[in-house]
């Protein structure tokens, strides 16, 4: 990781060459942690991944090329960021393009600082790591694109506002595609915001796209759907047998109720537990609502918080589990089923309209449930941990499914052709603005959502997934 400038005066440090030699050496295996879900149990899990650094490589007749040079907006130190760039990264680097991430100002810094530490931060900057003022982060991050040489830059929106506004200041001959990760109304303000600055947009589900056309006026020639992707081969670890006390059921994921709905699971198992059957039930991660979900699980006996799970451990802790519950009352994607489905874990997840029921075939290779219905989730948890055949069947049926569609190498390949298109006929932008002139324009300013309480806004949210599913 490179931090360049200090507050107040904005030096930009060239990323160093990476070394023409494999990096494996740089993650020893000694760096391997130990998890499982069964507190009696320790599995040594190995870092499944070594990434590759060249600047240069053979094309198909031998001779060396060089590497095209992108950015990815954003600071990959956790969770689904970290998965999402870590796998477009090394699809990307079989087409000769060298993907790095790029943060601002001391909130990044700070982020990646006190995150846990992993192989993607290497390979990246954080710009102004030392400034905390807008317009002056905004300002390096220009000059930083000026002189770095890249031929293009994704920007995810909602990665922060400086670095979605940054793409109305960047020089013409940058080209820049825009990646929309979620359904809120935030995010596709702030998308509608830039929308005239990028030359291509990509979601990362069929609604995402379909809104963004629909409701926000973006060309349907420029505007695509391209899921993310899983190392398909990460997740080849054999599954353990049921245990004697039950089938394992998992959450994995942020402590968020907002978006992730992790409330509701106290109320899922308890019902599950009385139905009868004998289940353990498993809650994986960190985050704002995670004490709360403790308390409310007490008098839980069978529920089992495993804590923060290491990115290079989640392959064996899906494992160990049977059923995967997804309660997500908003979602862009749902990168965690994906990775459930192809280690075998039955998913059992909220039906959002565009997103999950493009994942799951409900009732082949997993189940789905309106969301916020609790009740209905139990149910379905319940039948399932009754009837091992039929769990068997949708486990196969499952890792099936997510191996053959969301494969790295053909997410890879659907990057490229966005990016090819936007560098060989790039669609004609609105002028570049002058930068001494940073503003936020609607939808990057703060709105009168950020206003409301939060029972209200998942009230609203609710609403309106279940509007959507009734229309489509």
């Amino acid at each position: 990781m490179v931090l360049s400038g200090t507050r107040g005066q904005h030096r930009i440090a060239e990323e160093p060459e990476a070394r023409l030699e494999d990096a494996r050496g740089s993650h020893p295996q000694s760096h391997a942690r130990r998890h499982s879900l069964r507190p009696d149990r320790e599995i040594n899990v190995a870092l499944a991944w070594r990434p590759r650094e060249f600047r240069r490589q053979p094309d198909n007749r031998g001779y060396m090329r060089a590497m095209r040079k992108w950015a990815y907006m954003g600071i990959p130190h956790t969770g689904g960021t970290y998965s999402v760039f870590h796998n477009l990264r090394n699809g990307l680097l079989s087409h000769g393009v060298e993907l790095r991430w790029v943060g601002v100002g001391a909130a990044d810094a700070s982020a990646l600082a006190d995150g846990p530490g992993n192989g993607e931060l290497q390979l990246g900057i954080v710009v102004a790591p030392g400034e905390s003022e807008e317009p002056r982060q905004g300002a390096a991050l220009v000059e930083f694109f000026t002189t770095a040489r890249y031929e293009g830059v994704f920007v995810n929106v909602l990665c922060g506002r400086v670095a979605t506004n940054c793409v109305r200041y960047l020089e013409p001959g940058m080209r820049r595609i825009l990646i929309v990760h979620t359904t809120s109304v935030g995010a596709y303000a702030a998308a509608r915001a830039i929308r005239d600055h990028v030359h291509a947009t990509i979601g990362v589900s069929p609604r995402i796209a379909r809104d963004l056309i629909a409701r926000k006026g973006f060309d349907k020639a420029w505007t695509v759907s391209i899921p993310n992707a899983i190392e398909v081969e990460r997740f080849n670890v054999a599954r353990e047998k049921t245990a004697c006390d039950g089938p394992t059921i998992l959450f994995l994921g942020r402590m968020e109720d907002n978006a992730k709905g992790c409330l509701l699971l106290p109320k899922i198992f308890e019902r599950v537990n009385r139905s009868g059957v004998r289940v353990r039930s498993v809650v994986a991660g960190d985050g704002p609502d995670l004490t709360e979900l403790k308390r409310r699980c007490n008098s839980l006996s069978n529920v089992h918080f495993l804590g923060p799970v290491p990115y290079e451990a989640v392959p064996v802790v899906l494992a160990e589990a049977d059923i995967y519950i997804f309660p997500s009352r908003y979602e862009g994607f749902g990168l965690s089923l994906v990775e459930a489905m192809a280690s075998g874990c039955v998913p059992v997840a909220s039906a959002i309209r565009g997103v999950t029921d493009t994942i799951i075939d409900d009732g082949s290779t997993g189940c789905l449930f309106p969301i916020g219905d609790w009740r209905r989730a139990a149910d379905c948890i319940a039948r399932l941990a009754c009837d091992s055949v039929r769990r068997q069947e949708m486990s196969l049926a499952a890792g099936r499914s997510a191996r053959s569609r969301f494969s790295v190498e053909r997410a890879a390949q659907q990057y490229m052709d966005v990016m090819d298109m936007a560098v060989g006929a790039p669609r004609p932008l609105k002028p570049t603005l002058d930068v001494t002139k940073w503003n936020y324009p609607k939808g990057l300013r703060d709105g009168w959502r950020s206003c409301l309480p939060r029972k209200m806004k998942q009230h609203l949210r609710l609403m309106r997934e279940r509007l959507a599913m009734q229309t489509a």
